[in-house]
C-alpha cells in the first residue's frame, strides 16, 4: 500500500507542485512565533514534498532541512526555492519518512 502511494507521488510531483495550495500566512506566522523561528534556528520539514511548507519556513530566516522520501518530490525543492529568491534548502533523502536518522539532539518542536 505505502509503495503504491509513493509511486503515485513520484508520477505526479510536478502536478502536485502546480496544484496544491500553499499554507496560509497566518499559519506560518503562528508556527514561526511559537517555535521562535529565525536566524540561528534550525527546523526540519518531514515529508517535505515539493516544499510547500519548506519555502515559507525558509523565509523566516531559519535553516530548514527538508526530509522527503520520494526522489521526484525532492527534485522540485531547490528550483522552487530559487524561483522565489530563497536560499538553498538542505535536502535529506530517506527510505521512509519515519526513519530520518536524525540524531537525538536534532531540532524538534513540541506543542503542549
Amino acid at each position: 500500500m505505502a509503495t503504491r502511494r509513493l509511486a503515485g507521488y513520484a508520477r505526479s510531483a510536478a502536478a502536485y507542485e502546480r496544484g496544491r495550495p500553499g499554507y496560509p500566512p497566518a499559519a506560518i506566522d503562528h508556527l514561526a512565533a511559537r517555535l521562535r523561528l529565525g536566524p540561528g534556528r534550525t527546523v526540519v520539514d518531514l515529508a517535505a514534498g515539493t516544499g510547500k511548507l519548506t519555502r515559507p519556513l525558509l523565509a523566516t530566516g531559519a535553516e530548514v532541512v527538508a526530509v522527503e522520501p520520494v526522489a521526484e518530490m525532492r527534485a522540485e525543492l531547490p528550483a522552487a526555492a530559487r524561483a522565489i529568491g530563497l536560499p538553498a534548502i538542505r535536502v535529506a533523502a530517506v527510505s521512509s519518512a519515519p526513519r530520518t536518522g536524525a540524531p537525538s539532539r536534532a531540532p524538534g518542536a513540541g506543542f503542549p
